[in-house]
């Protein structure tokens, strides 16, 4: 076991190597496989290489299958699908999937020295893979064969299985052929794909639409018959088009002996425009056609023109009563079947003698590459030509005579690689890559596509959280079109999206600059401090001013961008609420209590993922209103939202901004997608209701003041003619309203600003001090009674002290519990301990007559200016900071200026 996790290690290595490291003329990457299932001994053999556009590759390993006898033009081979899959960061994916098919699937046949496999893999939206495969109820009759294929993931994991239909047939020779039926991704492979084959006994041939959704379901999008004449479909090819849409391109060569006429066409090229997920009839439309007589159209290579505008079409023909070599003509057109220009191609090139057959295909940085199969020695061979739009020709860097293995499987990446599988040697297969000139790597701005010059944000750039839109400068002037442009947060949370016709926020002919397009972003869009962002630019969002081609986009993580990291002020917990539109109030109403109960609750789960904050940050009462204003019955739903206690996430203030753009703006924001967030109304938004804390406190005033009334009448009625007992209750509930406000403005406001602690400090600090000096006051008084008593018959005025001296020492004995509770008190406001002479009678409970000495007096006022400058003054300097803040804060509301947020709170002087 430990040796194989070494070799898995190993190989892992070596293909990391491989996968990073520049390409300067070729590389040889050899990979030990060790299958996961119980593999025949043999060589696995490469049999198909497929790639994504992010230049994954995909290995379909073969193992011939030794417990069959050798039989001509058959080859059996394990009955295990065996994908072994190289992703750009250089990590492999190998797995062995049983498919649980029929065991026929398994053999390869050799039909006119073609290898033809039932089960094939052609790539499809991100990790998914369509397999194909056969059925049959008569192994012995062809004709019960039917076409099968499977979703699987680039795991192992199988999703779905559909029938396709007959397989194709030749009843002349009732030859079956398993790889007659082709499938082309669509050019968005999110869009599916469209699956092209022949009909058994007949010249036509049929189209099949399909797409696969993200669970991995494949659904019929639409068919149709195209009726060819001598099937010529054996002549033709599928282009999938930047617009979506599919184009049937195929030949046709006339019998030019029983033709006299030197006007009449000799033979011709023509498209047929597929529109996407429809079945519409179309007349073909001629691409090219040709009076030269003895011309026989061999072959048909087609892509889109990914440095060029539209698609190109390289078509390979020869004469058939000349012996001349081969000619490669190119047919640019556009997606509307125009051809914008027609040129041969390399016609004195000297080929290798060795090569039986060339193919000619473009290659994505310009130019083209002309590669054959052949034998020498007994090896087969491969051997390539690059070829430039002038004609001139290159040589690639691989050997003239490169040995392959007998399936000769290759591929061109997307960056321009090309990739050969080599011969195996048990229990290894190798590839040989090598780059490929790039005719247009001046073009080549690391957005892959030729036709953006450069953005701002440039890529990878960082950025300000406030910038208010973002700019693409093309190379050439472009119309805006259909598609839609994506901006995304690196967790794949989509925060905008805008199609190219809304005039709102996508605009152009800035300053007559018909090459640069502006989006307009939300304020709440790009809402995360120190995260990376990337925008998605859909095909056909913009096309060619000049030929009104659309043109292609730009993929997920290419174009990224990151925010600086910055620390939000904290702000506290609001109510509010949100408005259902008329239609979503009759859904909500026809729901039932539990029903409700879960959309409730995923509402609060959609919002809080598009504002985003963390799921128990916004909750609901589940408080329910109608809007009495409303023209039609509307309801208003509770939304709260709560502080961040972990300081890392959205705050609170500006969590209600982005939540109230993001409910506004919902069709161009992932509300409009969201199962329960899409019932919201847009002209509503989110709205505030008001601070419970501040309603709290409003009521709190006005319970002070009911009982400052109660107490006062109260003791009216009790005391008639007493004058002081308004001063008294007056100072009192002061006092009591100023402990609690200090505490409720400590928590509730100096925590918002980052004063907290100094408010605390403040305030526990002068109340410490300020209860020492009420002790003293009270402990002065006790001690002046002492010298009294000493010195009450040494003079008439030492007996009067006395006497006041008695009677406050009666009195602090008799209201001990009294004086305490009010020298605790004093901590707040040492004035309080004035009440405690203050003459009032209250109730017949107590009286408030300490009789304090005028020197006690003359203390309590010295020691309260001393709270005042220890307390008062530093309190008064914390709440103008906190009056600067919240001043700010409602100016905040109105414009949204996020930066000015810090800096108005920050700096006195902003």
């Amino acid at each position: 076991m430990k040796f194989y996790n070494f070799i898995l290690v190993f190989a892992t290595l070596t293909i990391i190597s491989f996968a990073i490291l520049p390409i300067k003329s070729q590389n040889i990457f050899t990979y030990e496989d060790i299958p996961s299932v119980n593999a025949s001994d043999s060589t696995p053999t490469i049999f198909k290489l497929v790639s994504y556009d992010d230049n994954t590759i995909v290995v379909h390993i073969i193992r011939p299958d030794l417990s069959y006898p050798i039989e001509k033009g058959i080859l059996w081979v394990d009955k295990y699908l065996s994908l072994r899959t190289i992703y750009p960061n250089g990590s492999v994916v190998p797995v062995d999937i049983k498919l649980d098919i029929q065991d026929f699937n398994y053999c390869i046949l050799d039909i006119n020295g073609s290898q033809a496999s039932p089960i094939r893999i052609y790539p499809i939206r991100s990790n998914f893979l369509i397999v194909t495969y056969a059925e049959t109820t008569n192994l012995t009759d062809p004709l019960s064969y039917t076409d099968w294929a499977m979703v699987v993931d680039l795991n192992g994991n199988i999703y779905s299985k559909i029938s396709f239909g007959p397989s194709f047939v030749d009843v002349a020779t009732n030859q079956w052929y398993p790889d007659r039926a082709k499938i082309f991704a669509n050019f968005d492979p999110d869009k599916g794909f469209i699956r092209y084959t022949p009909v058994t006994g007949s010249t036509n041939t049929i189209w099949q639409q399909y797409i696969v959704t993200e669970a991995g379901e494949i659904n019929l999008l639409a068919q149709d018959n195209i009726p060819f004449k001598n099937n010529l479909s054996l002549l033709s090819n599928v282009i999938p088009m930047v617009d979506s849409k599919y184009a049937i391109v195929f030949a046709n060569s006339t019998d030019v002996d029983t033709i006299d006429s030197p006007l009449t066409s000799r033979g011709g090229v023509y498209i047929i425009i597929l529109d996407y997920s429809l079945a519409i009839k179309r007349e073909p439309a001629v691409l090219y056609q040709t009076q030269i007589q003895g011309i026989k159209f061999i072959n048909i290579d087609c892509s889109v023109s990914y440095v060029g505008i539209g698609q190109t079409c390289i078509v390979t023909s020869e004469s058939t009563i000349r012996a001349e070599k081969k000619l490669y003509l190119k047919i640019d057109f556009l997606s509307s079947g125009t051809v914008i220009n027609v040129l041969p191609l390399m016609n004195d090139i000297q080929t290798n003698p060795l090569i039986d057959q060339y193919n000619i295909a473009s290659l994505p940085y310009g130019g083209y590459l002309l590669s054959g199969l052949g034998t020498s020695d007994g090896q087969n061979i491969v051997a390539g030509y690059l070829l430039g739009d002038n004609g001139e020709s290159f040589p690639w860097n691989l050997p003239i005579n490169t040995v392959t293995n007998f399936i000769g499987a290759s591929k061109v990446l997307r960056n321009n690689t090309y990739v050969l599988a080599q011969l195996g040697e048990k229990p290894n297969w190798s590839l040989v890559t090598t780059e490929l000139k790039k005719f247009e790597l001046e073009r080549d701005h690391g957005y892959d596509n030729f036709h953006i010059d450069t953005t701002s944000p440039v890529l990878d750039e960082k950025i300000a959280l406030d910038i208010e839109s973002l700019k693409i400068i093309y190379y050439n002037e472009v119309d805006l079109s259909v598609g839609l442009i994506k901006i995304f947060h690196e967790n794949g949370n989509l925060r905008q999206i805008i199609p190219g016709t809304n005039d709102t926020f996508v605009t152009q002919n800035v300053d007559g600059n018909l090459t640069t397009v502006n989006i307009k972003l939300l304020n709440c869009t790009l809402n995360q401090p120190g995260s990376r962002y990337y925008v998605s630019i859909e095909n056909n969002f913009v096309k060619s001013r000049v030929y009104q081609e659309p043109l292609y986009g730009v993929k997920d993580h290419v174009w990224t961008f990151t925010t600086p990291q910055i620390e939000e002020e904290f702000s506290e917990s609001v109510n509010g609420q949100v408005r259902l539109t008329a239609n979503g109030t009759v859904y909500f109403e026809s729901l039932n209590e539990r029903e409700r109960k879960i959309f409730t609750t995923k509402l609060t789960e959609e919002l809080a993922d598009a504002i985003p904050v963390s799921h128990k940050r916004v909750t609901t009462n589940e408080r329910i209103e109608t809007d009495a204003l409303a023209p039609q019955k509307q309801i208003f739903l509770s939304i709260n939202i709560n502080q961040d206690e972990t300081r890392k996430e959205r705050t609170v203030k500006f969590a209600i901004r982005d939540l109230d753009n993001l409910i506004k703006n919902k069709f161009i924001t992932v509300i409009a997608s969201g199962e329960a967030s899409k019932y919201l109304d847009d002209s509503y938004g989110y709205h505030r209701l008001p601070d419970p804390l501040f309603t709290h406190g409003l009521l709190g005033a006005f319970a002070v003041g009911l009982m400052i009334s109660g107490v006062f009448f109260f003791a009216k009625d009790k005391l008639p003619g007493v004058k002081d007992t308004t001063i008294f209750l007056f100072k009192f509930c002061v006092a009591i309203s100023d402990i609690g406000l200090d505490w409720v403005f400590i928590i509730t406001k100096a925590k918002n600003v980052g004063l907290f602690i100094p408010s605390l400090v403040i305030l526990i600090g002068s109340f410490n001090v300020s209860l020492v000096l009420a002790l003293r006051i009270i402990d002065k008084e006790l001690r002046d009674i002492e010298q009294a008593e000493k010195a009450k018959n040494e003079s008439v005025q030492e007996e009067n002290s006395s006497v006041q001296a008695d009677n406050f020492k009666v009195w602090f004995n008799k209201n001990n519990i009294f004086v305490n509770v009010f020298t605790i008190l004093a901590g707040t406001d040492l004035d309080i301990l004035t009440l405690l002479d203050s003459k009032v009678k209250f109730g017949g409970f107590v009286e408030f007559n300490a009789n304090f000495s005028k020197k006690t007096v003359q203390r309590i006022v010295k020691y309260s200016c001393i709270n005042i400058i220890l307390e008062n003054i530093p309190q008064l300097v914390i709440q103008s900071d906190i009056l600067r803040y919240y001043t700010f804060i409602k100016a905040f509301d109105e414009n949204g200026d996020e930066n000015s947020a810090h800096a108005y709170a920050k700096d006195p002087s902003f």
